[in-house]
């Protein structure tokens, strides 16, 4: 079963973060995990 996250709040709150943490949490657990931006914003 796939899932879609998304991670949202204003400039400087920690977003990325909180992606690459979840990210990682999940690689070692062998969950493949994606993460993307929008348009605009900071890679």
């Amino acid at each position: 079963m796939r899932r879609f996250v998304t991670f949202e709040g204003g400039e400087g709150s920690g977003k990325t973060t909180q992606i690459k943490l979840a990210a990682g949490w999940l690689k070692e657990r062998g969950i493949f995990a994606l993460s993307t931006a929008e348009p605009g914003g900071t890679p």
